[in-house]
């Protein structure tokens, strides 16, 4: 009889823990979602961005286009060129300043058009 008892909440265990592992966070692009801070984090563009970079952007999307789909204009420039730049994910440690960090580019052409879309981790030294 506690054989059985062990075996099934051992069952229940591993049931848990398959559930638990396969649970997808991933969200779909949502821009009022995309722009939700909670103590100056982005708390849901690293759950949105495969979503974004596979749904929403594609190569050859014109300046506009992008522009509509954040509802803001360039922010930042890249070796001269143009390009979006946006934090997902900042982690500070026990620091004042960010220790490591991941930001997604979109790089545009000279003709105003995305060339590359890039996602950079970074690490302070």
């Amino acid at each position: 009889m506690l054989k059985n008892i062990k075996s099934i909440f051992y069952i229940i265990g591993i049931s848990l823990l398959i559930l638990c592992k396969n649970q997808n966070n991933d969200k779909n692009f949502e821009l009022n979602k995309w722009n939700e801070q909670v103590d100056g984090n982005f708390v849901n563009r690293k759950y949105m961005v495969d979503s974004l970079i596979k749904n929403k952007l594609r190569i050859g999307m014109k300046k506009e286009e992008v522009m509509e789909l954040f509802n803001i204009s360039v922010n930042c420039e890249i070796n001269n060129l143009l390009a979006f730049c946006f934090e997902i994910k900042v982690d500070y440690g026990w620091n004042i300043d960010p220790q490591s960090g991941k930001t997604l580019y979109l790089i545009l052409d000279s003709d105003n058009k995305l060339i590359k879309i890039e996602m950079i981790e970074w690490k302070r030294n």
